[in-house]
């Protein structure tokens, strides 16, 4: 029994899914959010920073180890982060940065409403 395939046969698999955009920041946002909670004066070790991002945000264990050293690499190179050692701290451009994105939510003035002479 010979069987024929043919070049011109295509394999049609199920529907193509979208992916779906993760559920949090990114990696370098993480990062940055661990360094400046854990607050740790002479900076914060990687495995402090797994420890912070691991326990606060749902992510994918498989590629997590390379995608956090590949983002406190690049946050080097890009100046967002400054390796102590082997620790990792904010620059200070980073510091002032994400301070000046946040606005004070204007408060709203509560409306007091005069109380009703008292019949009697």
């Amino acid at each position: 029994v010979h069987f024929h395939l043919f070049k011109t046969q295509t394999v049609t698999h199920g529907p193509v899914m979208p992916k779906s955009a993760p559920a949090h920041p990114t990696y370098q946002k993480m990062v940055a959010t661990a360094i400046a909670e854990l607050k740790i004066r002479k900076g914060a070790s990687r495995q402090a920073i797994q420890k912070y991002i691991l326990s606060n945000y749902k992510v994918n264990l498989k590629t997590f180890a390379s995608a956090l050293r590949t983002a406190i690499r690049k946050g080097v190179e890009a100046g967002t982060f400054v390796q102590i050692k082997q620790s990792f701290k904010l620059s200070p451009a980073a510091k002032t940065a994400p301070k000046k994105k946040k606005k004070a939510a204007p408060k709203k003035k509560a409306t007091k409403k005069k109380a009703a002479p008292k019949k009697k």
